[in-house]
Order: structure tokens, then C-alpha cells, then sequence
């Protein structure tokens, strides 16, 4: 599971650079199925765009207002070694082999830096762990 989100999100972020260049990010977001990402142009700072990455192309950035004004990311800040080592741990950090990945979600923290939300499926509900950007426990939320 880590080695194929890794390999996806080396793929993605190198193709989003190419594509955007040196955006700040709000969210990155890998699912099991697509990547979506979320991101500001510094032309526009009050506007979030959202791009899809599917079949190895971005969709054209859809722009909405921007929620709030938390610090952003630079998108060079995602670190995919760590990406990988904190979706290894995640499974032993909620306690359970039995799970499948709900989402991976990437935003930066209240100073500005990466911050790893790994979701696993239990059944019908979540559990969450928290990572910071060195890959070290900030917070678990056990499935209910």
C-alpha cells in the first residue's frame, strides 16, 4: 500500500510542478482512486484552485473563494519519504492489520509546515492518525 502511494505521489507532485510550477498548497489529498489538489496562484490569493490528477494529466484548476487564510505549502515542502513512511505506520499506530486506506490528506499546519492525516477504513467508520512533517505521532483517533 505505502510503495504504490508513494510511486503515485512522486508522480503527482513532479507532474504538478511541471504543470503549476511553485504553487502554495492548501490540501493535497490522494484517495484510493485520484489525487486532487489544492492550491493557491499567487496572482490570485483569495482564490483556491482544485485540480484532479487522472490517467497521468491535471484537470484544468477549478477556482472558488479560499476558505480562511491558514498558512500555505509550498508544494516542494511534501516530502513523499515521509508520505510513504507515515502511511507505513499508520496501521500499527491505530492497532489493526485489518484496514483498507479511507484517504491521505496533506496541509500544512498552523506554522506553515507539511502535516499527514492517514484515514483507515475499519468496516463502516474511520480511524485517523496525525503525522508532522518529520513523520513523528501528533495525534490517533481510533475507529469507533
Amino acid at each position: 500500500m505505502a510503495l504504490a502511494l508513494s510511486e503515485r505521489l512522486a508522480a503527482a507532485l513532479a507532474s504538478a510542478t511541471d504543470e503549476f510550477g511553485d504553487v502554495e498548497v492548501d490540501l493535497l489529498q490522494l484517495d484510493p482512486d485520484s489525487t486532487s489538489l489544492y492550491f493557491v496562484d499567487p496572482a490570485e490569493p483569495d482564490t483556491r484552485n482544485r485540480s484532479e490528477y487522472l490517467d497521468a494529466a491535471w484537470s484544468s484548476p477549478v477556482g472558488a473563494p479560499r476558505p480562511g487564510t491558514q498558512p500555505l505549502l509550498p508544494l516542494d515542502a511534501i516530502d513523499p519519504e515521509v508520505l510513504r513512511r507515515v502511511v507505513e505506520a499508520a496501521p500499527v499506530v491505530l492497532e489493526s492489520g485489518l484496514s483498507r486506506l479511507g484517504h491521505v490528506s496533506i496541509s500544512p499546519d498552523e506554522s506553515g509546515q507539511a502535516e499527514y492525516l492517514v484515514a483507515l477504513a475499519f468496516g463502516t467508520s474511520l480511524g485517523r492518525a496525525t503525522f508532522d512533517a518529520a513523520g513523528e505521532v501528533r495525534e490517533v483517533e481510533p475507529a469507533s
